[in-house]
């Protein structure tokens, strides 16, 4: 005998990186925090904000995908209640793209805030960035949008950046 599926409350979009140590701790953090089993949709890129700031391909694709998932819940009658921006200390296409400042030492209190600062720049650009689209689309309605910024250790709860 087959268990009901849980009828969602809210729709999301989570945006996130590729980063294979961490693809559990996004699904289990999203449903633990939002009770969102089931009822979200995935984007990942590398480097999450910084990726789609200095990849325009990707920023296009990740617009693409937010109005599918629009399109697609709307074909069902409901609305995207949320995105959810969640980006990751040391990430691997930070230090790519942002080269000797994007590699942060991750035992010294000042490197860690500064690596804080510097993914909040970006995931709050983004941020920004997803809320005018949402607007120029003429939405009756806004998405959330939440940020995090997550860490290795799965017992460290993502710490919220707020806009």
């Amino acid at each position: 005998m087959e268990t009901a599926k849980k009828e969602c409350t809210q729709h999301g979009l989570v945006v996130s990186c590729i980063d294979k140590r961490l693809t559990d701790d996004v699904i289990n953090f999203v449903t633990g925090e939002f009770d969102m089993q089931d009822c979200f949709y995935q984007f990942m890129l590398a480097g999450c904000a910084l990726g789609a700031d200095v990849n325009h391909e990707w920023d296009k694709s990740l617009f693409d995908h937010i109005g599918i998932v629009l399109e697609l819940l709307h074909g069902d009658k409901k609305k995207l209640d949320r995105i959810i921006l969640i980006e990751h200390r040391d990430c691997g296409a930070y230090k790519k793209y942002l080269g000797k400042y994007g590699n942060f030492d991750q035992h010294n209190p000042a490197e860690q805030e500064r690596e804080l600062v510097t993914h909040t720049q970006y995931v709050l650009k983004l941020a920004d960035k997803i809320e005018l689209w949402c607007k120029s689309q003429q939405l009756h309605y806004i998405p959330v949008i939440s940020c995090f910024l997550m860490g290795l250790d799965p017992k460290e709860n993502p710490r919220q950046i707020l806009r």
